[in-house]
C-alpha cells in the first residue's frame, strides 16, 4: 500500500492507496456522520472518484479496545451507501 498526497482547495489530504487504487480509511469505535470532519472526508473522496484519481474508497471500522464500540450511525451507512463506498465491519 503506498500513500498520496492530493490537494484538495485549500487542503492537502494523505491517502493510503491500496494497489487497486482505492483509498482506505480505518475508522476505531463508533462513527457518526459530523459535516466538520466525516463529512467533508467523504465529499473528498467522493470527488476524487468523481475525477478518476481513485477508482474507489474502503472504510473500514474497527472494535474500540477503550469503549468495545463498532460500527457506524445509520446516517453515516446511507451516505457511505449513496457514494458507492466499500463498508467493511471488523468484529
Amino acid at each position: 500500500m503506498q500513500m498520496i498526497s492530493v490537494p484538495l482547495h485549500s487542503t492537502t489530504n494523505s491517502y493510503h492507496l491500496g494497489n487497486n487504487r482505492e483509498v482506505v480509511d480505518a475508522k476505531v469505535c463508533y462513527t457518526s456522520l459530523t459535516k466538520k470532519f466525516i463529512g467533508k472526508q467523504i465529499q473528498k473522496d467522493a470527488l476524487l472518484l468523481k475525477e478518476g484519481t481513485i477508482k474507489g474508497s474502503q472504510w473500514h471500522f474497527f472494535r474500540s479496545p477503550v469503549t468495545g464500540k463498532i460500527g457506524a450511525t445509520k446516517p453515516l451507512l446511507k451516505e457511505l451507501n449513496r457514494d458507492g463506498f466499500k463498508i467493511i465491519i471488523h468484529f
